[in-house]
């Protein structure tokens, strides 16, 4: 998916506007409207400035050092570890996330919110130096993921590769064409394609209407939430 360094691009994530990082890195997103960074991959290993703004880490399987202050931290996936100075509040979306803070911004505790199955949030004495590496490939950059970041739209988007990745909440959205996988991060998100195998979600009270599956029987879906539908079309 990214073989150079992207063109600034004008994309919806979580209420605001980003831009793509360059090959083998994190899809960062930097968001002026509500001073946010999103970072959206698998599979990585990073260390990175909170600079005093919230972040907003989705994607599974993640290794991420947040240096300084980080005014809030919310985790969206599975099995990230996440360790941050100082924060603010944590909120972590999925199942098997582990956070580290070393200290609060406000209070003696931050405020932690768990929506999700066997997550953690947990004091600890410092940052581990031995979580800290080269970042590896990420599942986008194997070319088979096609990523779509949105937040609050109504689209309608042609699959072009086998796995469709949706980051956002709030959305309405049509897939025209045919994937192996749909997984969605995010919550409240209304989702029609036309055939998919298999659907995972990582959020709440999302509803996935498809009109044929592409296996025998049933779509399989697999949810680190709540509250999530997949149905076949009347």
């Amino acid at each position: 998916m990214r073989t150079a360094v992207l063109a600034a691009l004008s994309i919806a994530v979580l209420m605001a506007t980003g831009k793509m990082a360059p090959a083998q890195q994190p899809v960062t997103v930097d968001i002026p409207i509500l001073n946010q960074t999103l970072i959206a991959s698998s599979n990585q290993t990073l260390s990175i400035n909170g600079d005093g703004k919230p972040r907003v880490i989705t994607g599974d399987n993640n290794k991420i050092q947040i240096h300084g202050d980080c005014s809030s931290l919310k985790v969206i996936g599975k099995s990230n570890t996440v360790e941050v100075e100082r924060v603010g509040d944590i909120q972590m979306i999925g199942a098997s996330n582990r956070v580290s803070y070393v200290r609060t911004l406000n209070g003696d505790t931050p405020t932690i919110a768990n929506i999700g199955q066997d997550n953690e949030a947990k004091q600890v004495a410092g940052l581990d130096s031995a979580n800290v590496a080269t970042p590896g490939p990420s599942a986008e950059d194997s070319g088979d993921v096609q990523l779509v970041i949105l937040t609050n739209d109504n689209q309608t988007r042609p699959i072009n590769k086998p796995h469709v990745r949706l980051v956002g909440s709030n959305n309405s959205l049509v897939f025209t064409g045919v994937a192996q996988e749909l997984e969605i991060d995010g919550s409240n998100n209304d989702v029609e394609i036309d055939q998919v195998t298999k659907v995972i979600f990582h959020g709440s009270n999302n509803d996935v209407t498809y009109k044929q599956s592409l296996s025998s029987g049933d779509v399989v879906s697999e949810a680190h939430g709540s509250n999530n539908e997949v149905e076949k079309a009347d």
